[in-house]
């Protein structure tokens, strides 16, 4: 159940329930509202029913103040883990607000994640990379939410595109990100710089220098310049193989 402030809207023949954009269905209040003026805001408990959305179910208060922010109710969702009731209140606020609001994005991509929906969150990923407002620790925390919960194969081609937007607006902390981020998630070009300078250090990691190996050979197993740094890394005892044999072989 969550609670939400309505405006009260009335045609020829119907009573509606209006969260910002878009409507609540108004279940067995019909008569109670019916004494309730257009325009007035009503606070309501509402529950999610499947396929069907938000329904109200009962009447808290009749308000004359206007509609709140759904920014609040919406996130306390999300961070409850109530992924379809988020999803439903955002559906009633209407892609357009969703869209113009960087929090309401946000809290949607989240609730898409968590519901395993991959098509709607990576939609959501990139329009966040094309919103107004949106700060890189903001698309950090989505990013790594749904790198988290969706393979590889879907991650990559997102970690890309966050690394180039992240490099326009602050090439610095691209970098730094950078470096938190497992190396398989790493472009190709910035791996191979990463695994050339592991294992041309001083005092190499052996560790550092396997991981960023093993990406490499994954993404690109027979890209000469990985054949190259495997050799190398194997000559100085950073790896078994040797860079000529088959990746993996």
């Amino acid at each position: 159940m969550v609670t939400l402030t309505l405006r009260v809207d009335r045609t020829a023949n119907d009573v509606r329930l209006v969260f910002h954009h878009g409507d609540v269905d108004v279940g067995d209040l019909g008569p109670a509202l019916a004494a309730v003026a257009a325009g007035t805001y009503v606070q309501v408990d509402c529950e999610y029913v499947a396929g069907l959305g938000l329904r109200a179910q009962k009447i808290l208060a009749v308000t004359a103040y206007s509609q709140p922010s759904p920014r609040t109710s919406i996130r306390a969702l999300v961070e409850k883990r109530e992924y379809e009731r988020a999803l439903a209140a955002l559906a009633a606020v209407g892609e357009d607000e969703v869209r113009g609001d960087a929090t309401l994005l946000i809290a949607r991509a989240s609730a898409r994640i968590g519901a395993g929906d991959l098509e709607g969150s990576t939609t959501d990923l990139r329009l966040l990379l094309a919103a107004p407002g949106v700060t890189s620790l903001d698309v950090r925390d989505v990013f790594e939410q749904f790198s988290r919960r969706f393979a590889e194969s879907a991650t990559v081609p997102l970690a890309n595109d966050l690394l180039t937007w992240l490099e326009v607006r602050k090439p610095v902390r691209a970098t730094a990100y950078l470096s938190g981020l497992p190396a398989k998630l790493w472009p190709l070009d910035l791996l191979l710089t990463g695994l050339e300078e592991a294992v041309a250090a001083l005092e190499p990691d052996k560790e550092k220098v396997r991981e960023f190996l093993d990406a490499a050979r994954s993404s690109a197993p027979q890209d000469a310049r990985v054949l190259s740094l495997w050799s190398l890394a194997a000559s100085k005892g950073l790896t078994a193989g040797r860079g000529t044999e088959p990746p993996n072989g």
